[in-house]
């Protein structure tokens, strides 16, 4: 899978490993990390 299919199914589906992480060490993520999750967390407000 390459890195756009991963980060458009993480961006639609979400991560609950990434959410997980987050809440347990965020500064553990890297940038591209958080910018799925903030990604994913914006689409889901837009719904």
């Amino acid at each position: 899978m390459s890195q756009a299919d991963q980060y458009l199914m993480t961006v639609i589906w979400g991560s609950v490993a990434l959410e997980k992480r987050f809440d347990s060490s965020p500064y553990s993520l890297s940038e591209y990390e958080l910018k799925m999750l903030a990604a994913h967390h914006q689409l889901i407000a837009s719904l």
